[in-house]
């Protein structure tokens, strides 16, 4: 089983990077300031992750209302103004 320090690890090498290159790609056209890109990425690879977890124990009806939440959640975030 892997400890705390070895899945945060995993995640900076894996997921990080790729959330924050991608923050940074959409940031303009959702007018997120340069600023908040690096504690965006870390705040969604922590909700991914919450999600994750969640849905280890889901049954249908909560995994289809997971990806929905999901799904609303990046593209609010993400809507381009």
């Amino acid at each position: 089983m892997l400890g705390w320090q070895s899945w945060r690890a995993i995640d900076q090498e894996y997921i990080l990077d790729g959330l924050r290159r991608a923050v940074d790609a959409i940031a303009p056209d959702a007018c997120i300031d340069a600023n908040l890109v690096e504690p965006l990425a870390h705040i969604l690879m922590a909700s991914l992750n919450e999600a994750a977890l969640y849905l280890t124990h889901a049954n249908q009806d909560a995994i289809a209302t997971t990806e929905a939440v999901v799904e609303t959640l990046l593209i609010r975030l993400f809507r381009p103004n």
